[in-house]
């Protein structure tokens, strides 16, 4: 039996208590963040290139750089899941948002 094994993982969980004034924040940035994903989405799969979209979603939402870079990543890997495993291209390729090829 490896060693790895008979180590203990131990799992975590808590809640959160917010001010009605930090949950409303946290909400009105969730929704902001489900739009710029939605938006983001729908330009992806219509051809249009990320690196063109980036500083349009900047300024259009408000948001920076590494907020548009999280939400590109979670688009691109919904749209690599939804494509048949033989024609997934390898993540981080060229012209991808993470790959500082812009």
């Amino acid at each position: 039996m490896p060693a790895h094994s008979e180590k203990r993982i131990f799992t975590y969980q808590t809640r959160v208590t917010l001010s009605p004034d930090h949950e409303r924040a946290l909400a009105d940035y969730a929704a902001l963040f489900c739009r710029v994903e939605r938006t983001l989405h729908a330009d992806l799969q219509s051809g249009k290139p990320a690196e063109m979209l980036k500083s349009k979603y900047l300024l259009r939402f408000g948001i920076t750089a590494r907020q548009f870079n999280a939400a590109y990543l979670s688009c691109s890997a919904r749209l690599r899941q939804a494509q048949p495993r033989r024609h997934r291209a390898p993540l981080g390729g060229r012209g991808h948002a993470l790959s500082g090829k812009w």
